[in-house]
């Protein structure tokens, strides 16, 4: 089947019918979905109608800014094998994925009909997260499958000695795994008990974990490569007014991706020069000073950048229907402008939560107190905080990007007037 000839929304429309008849999740298409809208804008911004092998080389060539493929952080080189997948159907018709996905976990037998029933009574509860409740049918099946292969059938055949010896099954360079993976079947032993399948709770004597080691030292940025990430950015189109403003306010403010993502006009206090929302991970009041050149930034892209829409959320997606951003866009935005910038990035992760983490190294090292730390970047406790600063003491001084400062007079004025327009 030849598709070459087919201008870009035939290609893609043909695609999207081939991706249904497969089948593949609804989840795979809008990933796929999400990167060909790229492509789109690439194409309608240099007039190019025809989608082929080229159109490719070009686009990607632009997207990387001429970054060799070997360069590319993982991210990156699955982008371009997205990309490299519609090229794939224009010129065949068709396309061979990898391969399926793996069988669902069933929970057979006595024990695993209880371990079903921990799993919803636990969701039900908790109002399980997908991801949360991939984890709890996950290790559970693990479990499961340990105990059919020493040949435990009944509850009676479930005792400390064969659950620690399971624990050591596990694989000891993934720990924070198997600590995930210890409290689960630890609450899961619970339950057997308060439901009398058990006659004792041993989960008191199986090990906390303690062993696992603290997490890895924060990645964070450099004053100038932040310096040449905004500078970077092509703040003349729709795409890099919106992308600045939203690097300002993790760059400048610290706000996490999700409040970024979810930010609304209702928060924008104009008249009072402030940020005020509800973080979506805390479910806390945040109030941060809405700096000059953050606001402007915003300004620049509502007046400029924006399409007309009546959604209350401050950033939309370029392409129509205009949509709120989804929940990866944040870290795609600040990934594409590392990327564009020529940023070295081995080693670091380099999202959104860095561009924070440098927010807060920048205020540590200005030696700003750790309580005015932790309501700047909205934590619950100082503690948080501390553990949060972990950073390197010789990197902490390249962290500080230079902001006007807010002057003392800024929280005694009269507040009234609104933000500069120029």
């Amino acid at each position: 089947m030849e598709t070459e000839n087919r201008n870009f929304d035939t290609l893609i429309r043909d695609f999207f019918d081939y991706l249904k008849s497969i089948p593949r999740s609804e989840k795979t298409i809008k990933l796929y979905a999400w990167a060909y809208r790229k492509v789109k804008l690439f194409m309608d911004d240099y007039k190019i109608e025809n989608y082929d092998e080229e159109t490719e080389k070009e686009f990607l060539s632009f997207y990387f800014s001429k970054h060799e493929r070997s360069q590319l952080s993982p991210s990156g080189k699955r982008f371009a094998n997205t990309i490299r997948v519609l090229t794939i159907f224009q010129k065949t018709g068709a396309i061979t994925f990898g391969t399926k996905k793996d069988p669902p976990k069933v929970f057979d037998g006595t024990v695993g009909a209880t371990m079903a029933d921990f799993i919803a009574y636990k969701k039900q509860l908790f109002q399980f997260s997908p991801n949360t409740l991939k984890d709890y049918i996950s290790y559970l099946h693990q479990f499961l499958t340990f105990l059919k292969e020493e040949n435990v059938t009944s509850f009676d055949g479930i005792t400390l000695p064969l659950v620690l010896r399971y624990l050591e099954c596990l694989d000891p360079q993934k720990l924070p795994k198997k600590n995930r993976i210890l409290l689960i079947v630890k609450s899961y032993l619970r339950y057997l008990c308060e439901q009398k399948y058990l006659s004792r709770d041993f989960s008191f004597s199986i090990p906390k974990g303690a062993s696992i080691h603290r997490p890895q030292v924060p990645s964070t940025f450099t004053t100038e490569e932040i310096k040449t990430v905004l500078n970077a950015v092509d703040r003349g189109s729709r795409k890099g007014k919106r992308d600045y403003a939203i690097l300002l306010l993790a760059v400048q403010l610290g706000i996490r991706s999700s409040d970024i993502q979810h930010l609304q006009f209702e928060s924008l206090l104009w008249q009072q020069q402030k940020i005020s929302l509800v973080q979506q991970k805390t479910g806390r009041q945040l109030v941060l000073p809405l700096l000059p050149e953050v606001g402007n930034a915003i300004i620049e892209y509502l007046q400029h950048g924006r399409p007309v829409s009546t959604e209350s959320y401050v950033f939309l997606q370029l392409i129509a229907p205009y949509k709120p951003l989804n929940r990866c866009s944040v870290g795609d935005i600040v990934q594409y402008h590392m990327e564009r910038a020529g940023i070295t990035c081995s080693g670091r992760k380099h999202g959104p939560h860095a561009l924070r983490h440098s927010f807060a190294g920048r205020l540590l090292a200005q030696e700003v107190p750790i309580p005015v730390i932790s309501e700047a970047l909205g934590h619950s406790s100082s503690e948080t905080t501390m553990d949060y600063l972990r950073i390197d003491v010789t990197r902490l001084a390249c962290c500080a990007l230079e902001v006007a400062p807010v002057p003392a007079s800024f929280y005694k004025q009269n507040l009234g007037g609104g933000m500069c327009h120029e």
